[in-house]
């Protein structure tokens, strides 16, 4: 799938999703990710409700959806279906958007633990942007799940 807003040229023609994906769940260089389950646009379709009700139905779940979406935290639930559904049966039909700007979680984008600004970026690139750096007026929607819920 793209990885970014800014790859949105490999949305050619309908977009039906837009989602930001859970790199904090996986190692970097995980072909199949999760999507991160605070977000999600969809456009409503009749079709695409069926159709999620019949991969559902099936169970096609060994190691992951398609043996694919697996291994990682709400992968046999919302995680991993939605991009089950449109990686593999609808590709270029969703948008990745940049989650330092969408759900974001304020996160270390790195693959290292602490504070670190180092390491390799855990959605694979070479480069990756810091969400801990954001400017607050650049975030459409934020996510409190990484440090806990202020209240």
């Amino acid at each position: 799938g793209p990885w970014t807003e800014e790859y949105r040229a490999d949305s050619k023609g309908r977009v039906d999703a837009y989602f930001t994906r859970d790199y904090n769940m996986v190692q970097p260089g995980r072909q199949h990710v999760g999507v991160q389950g605070g977000f999600l646009v969809l456009r409503p379709d009749q079709k695409a409700y069926d159709e999620y009700v019949d991969i559902i139905t099936e169970g096609d779940f060994d190691g992951g959806w398609g043996g694919k979406y697996g291994g990682f935290y709400g992968a046999m639930q919302f995680q991993g279906v939605v991009p089950y559904y449109y990686d593999t049966f609808h590709p270029r039909t969703a948008v990745e958007l940049n989650r330092c700007r969408y759900n974001t979680m304020a996160d270390n984008p790195m693959n290292v633990r602490g504070d670190q600004g180092e390491g390799k970026c855990r959605d694979s690139r070479e480069t990756c942007e810091d969400c801990r750096k954001t400017d607050p007026a650049d975030v459409y929607t934020a996510h409190f799940t990484v440090g806990q819920k202020p209240w």
